[in-house]
């Protein structure tokens, strides 16, 4: 496990990409998290102008302490695809330039050119996840008006972004070593993540089939792991699935993924 960490550490230390997507990501987190508050702020001012302030103030917000790092999940789990972008760059990199067939005739096991974009998913989830939890908490230290008690769910919050990265990242390798073609696979990539499931799922089984539980089909599994703002404030008033159904379909896309992979790397010959 350390050889395989190491490994893929000397490839990344002088990648300039992922230096530039981590920066990026690191400013994009809280400020994406900073401008849904303010843009929440002024719309309640908007809707409570005139009010007593008692009224303004009773007003639950997605933003107070309470509730914030679930809502600072909800915002970021779709800049996940950067971290996706990245990896799919790094795979096909790396077919681009035949490392992983030159790594296989000196002696590497097959299996363990999956086993380390693992821990490359691993990593970057756990960077994820920190910055969701950074992110709430300096957005609730200026949107929150519930004082300055810290939420007990933080751990909660923080397994749940980290899952939802691991899943988006897990689908976004399948991108990578299919494809093989760096450029062409983030187009892909993007094209489908972005644009073509949304309307598989929102158009076709939500619109057209009135199916709600086409919204687990793919990458929107990992999306509902996260709760939405709405769900968060007034659970009563916005239809959701079980609570059970995105963490089995999301066990099952990462079984899928991880056997697919796994065989397909067996098997094929690496050029």
């Amino acid at each position: 496990m350390i050889t395989l960490l190491k490994i893929e550490w000397l490839k990344i230390k002088k990648y300039k990409p992922f230096w530039f997507i981590l920066i990026f990501l690191l400013i994009l987190f809280p400020l994406a998290t900073i401008g849904a508050g303010e843009f929440f702020k002024n719309i309640v001012a908007q809707l409570t102008q005139g009010q007593p302030d008692i009224v303004r103030n009773n007003l639950p917000s997605p933003f107070d302490y309470k509730y914030v790092f679930l809502t600072s999940a909800w915002i970021n789990n779709g800049l996940n695809i950067a971290w996706g972008m990245l990896l799919i760059l790094m795979i096909g990199t790396e077919f681009q330039n035949r490392t992983l067939r030159q790594n296989v005739i000196d002696g590497q096991n097959r299996s363990d050119i999956i086993t380390s974009k693992l821990f490359l998913i691993l990593i970057f989830s756990l960077i994820s996840a920190t910055l969701i939890i950074i992110s709430g908490i300096i957005s609730a230290a200026i949107y929150s008006r519930s004082g300055t008690l810290m939420d007990g769910g933080i751990p909660k919050v923080f397994g749940i972004s980290f899952v939802a990265a691991v899943m988006q990242l897990l689908f976004a390798m399948l991108f990578g070593f299919f494809i093989k073609r760096p450029a062409f696979a983030v187009i892909i990539y993007l094209g489908y993540t972005i644009f073509i499931e949304n309307v598989i799922v929102y158009f076709i089984f939500r619109g057209l089939l009135g199916f709600q539980y086409g919204r687990l089909f793919l990458t929107q599994a990992a999306d509902e792991l996260t709760v939405s703002p709405e769900r968060i404030i007034a659970p009563d008033n916005v239809d959701s699935l079980h609570t059970a159904a995105p963490w089995i379909a999301c066990t099952i896309y990462a079984a899928l993924i991880l056997f697919v992979l796994y065989r397909y790397i067996n098997k094929t010959i690496l050029k």
